[in-house]
């Protein structure tokens, strides 16, 4: 890490190797003992700190690696897309039937249920008409079978009597 100003901490690398060909070796720099312990200090809290930043990372992506993290988030925002397009369907839906009921209560012929009910009640009327006249019917065609046979039984009493 580069020296800060007005900070303990110590240099990255060894300084006594060159950094690149032909470039001079530096004479190391002594450090007091307190600059070496702050400078620990200092990389033991930068530790945690990343660890804590690993961990967090951990509990969202499932994974420390970056490769892996990015899969799982692109997969996670394109089932989120999917659902949000999934939430305005259902939005266009209810609104459609939140406009139809709308219209139907303010249809002045009254709701498609109190018709559907009206319709009911009259094929219920006409139904009972219906087997009221066909009992008639009945009734009648008894009564006219009965005349028939008594009108039968008249004729060949008749006849056996000449």
């Amino acid at each position: 890490m580069p020296e800060q100003e007005g900070s303990t901490a110590l240099p990255t690398g060894c300084p006594c190797l060159p950094r690149r060909k032909g470039e001079k070796m530096d004479k190391p720099k002594r450090y007091s003992l307190d600059e070496i312990y702050a400078y620990i200090a200092r990389l033991e809290a930068e530790k945690s700190t990343l660890e804590a930043q690993l961990q967090a990372w951990f509990a969202v992506f499932g994974t420390t690696q970056l490769t892996h993290a990015k899969d799982r988030l692109d997969v996670a925002e394109r089932k989120a897309d999917k659902f949000e397009a999934e939430k305005e369907e259902w939005e266009k839906k209810y609104k459609e039937l939140d406009n139809d009921l709308k219209a139907e209560l303010r249809d002045p012929n009254g709701t498609i249920w109190e018709h559907a009910k009206r319709l009911q009640d009259e094929c219920d009327r006409l139904n009972k008409g219906v087997k009221r006249i066909l009992r008639f019917v009945e009734l009648r065609r008894k009564s006219e079978c009965e005349l028939i046979f008594e009108i039968r039984a008249l004729l060949k009493s008749r006849r056996r009597r000449r």
